[in-house]
C-alpha cells in the first residue's frame, strides 16, 4: 500500500472517532436545540362523592330554596392545564401543558398524553385547570313524567366553535356564548323540546384554593385550582402518570318553585349553577 493511502487512513481514523464522540445519547440530550421532554399520561376521573366545594375551596352549603342533583358527564372541554411552582404565580405564567381546547369523553376515566418540555429539575406544588363547556345528563320531571335531559352549558364565555348536537336537537355553533348560558333538551310527549337560558352573572361556582392571591376573574375565564401534595418533581423523567379527580357532587343546582324532589323546567324551576365542585391530584 502506498504511503499516500497510509496517510489518508491515518487522518480518517481520528475524524471517525470525533464524529462518534459527538453523537447524542438518550440520557444526555443537548441544551437548546433538542429540549428534553417528559411524557405525561393524565387520567381524569369524575367523582360523584368527592367534596363539594365553594368558590374559596371550602365545603359548600346548599342555600335554602335551592335543590341539587349530581349530573352524569358526557363531555367536558378543557383549554389549559397549568402547573405552578408556588402560590404567587399569575394566571398564564405557570407551566402550560395544554393550550388548545380538548373535548374529553366520560368513560369512567379519560386518558390524555402530553409532554412537559425543558426544565431538568422542577417541583410543582399547585395545579390550575381552565375549563370551557360541558355536556351532561340530568333528571327532569316533565308533565308528571321523569325523563333524562341533555344539557350543553358554558363555563366561560366562548367565541369559538362548540358541539352543535344536543340530544336530538341541532343548534348553530357560530355565535358567541356567555358564561352561564345553557341549552337543555327534554322529552315532552315523545319528542325533544330544546330550552335555552342564562344563569345570573357570577353564579357559577369556581373552587379556587388560591383565591387569596389570584381571585377568580368572572366571565373572562373559568379556572379551578388545587394543591399538589407531595409536590410533583420532574428530573428528566421519561414518563409520569398523573390522576386528576373532578368533583361532580351535586353540581347541578336550581331555584325550586315546584316539587322539591325534581327539577321541573316547565313549572318554574330556574337553573342557578352548574359549575364543577372541585379538583384534586391523586398520586
Amino acid at each position: 500500500m502506498s504511503s499516500r493511502k497510509y496517510n489518508f487512513i491515518f487522518l480518517l481514523i481520528p475524524l471517525i472517532l470525533l464524529i462518534l464522540s459527538c453523537r447524542r445519547t438518550d440520557d444526555s440530550p443537548p441544551d437548546g436545540r433538542y429540549p428534553y421532554q417528559t411524557a405525561l399520561h393524565f387520567i381524569i376521573k369524575f367523582d360523584s362523592i368527592q367534596d363539594r366545594l365553594d368558590n374559596n375551596g371550602g365545603l359548600s352549603v346548599i342555600p335554602g330554596g335551592h335543590s341539587v342533583q349530581t349530573p352524569i358527564y358526557n363531555q367536558i372541554a378543557i383549554n389549559e392545564i397549568e402547573f405552578l411552582e408556588d402560590s404567587l404565580t399569575a394566571y398564564g405564567y405557570g407551566k402550560t401543558l395544554l393550550s388548545e381546547e380538548n373535548l374529553f369523553m366520560n368513560n369512567g376515566s379519560l386518558d390524555l398524553t402530553m409532554y412537559m418540555p425543558g426544565e431538568t429539575q422542577t417541583t410543582f406544588h399547585w395545579l390550575r385547570i381552565y375549563f370551557s363547556y360541558q355536556n351532561v345528563s340530568v333528571k327532569c320531571k316533565i308533565n308528571g313524567d321523569i325523563v333524562t335531559g341533555t344539557m350543553l352549558s358554558f363555563l366561560k364565555t366562548h367565541t369559538g366553535l362548540y358541539p352543535s348536537q344536543i340530544g336530538d336537537s341541532i343548534i348553530r355553533n357560530d355565535s358567541s356564548r356567555y358564561q352561564g348560558e345553557w341549552f337543555l333538551e327534554v322529552d315532552t310527549s315523545g319528542f325533544g323540546t330544546l330550552l335555552h337560558g342564562q344563569t345570573p352573572q357570577g353564579s357559577l361556582t369556581q373552587p379556587n384554593i388560591l383565591h387569596y392571591s389570584w381571585p377568580v376573574q368572572t366571565n373572562s375565564m373559568y379556572v379551578l385550582t388545587c394543591p399538589i401534595n407531595p409536590g410533583l418533581y420532574f428530573n428528566k423523567t421519561p414518563s409520569k402518570t398523573i390522576t386528576i379527580s373532578v368533583s361532580t357532587n351535586k353540581s347541578f343546582e336550581w331555584v325550586e318553585h315546584s316539587d322539591p324532589n325534581y327539577f321541573e323546567p316547565l313549572d318554574g324551576d330556574t337553573i342557578i349553577d352548574f359549575g364543577i365542585r372541585g379538583i384534586k391530584v391523586i398520586q
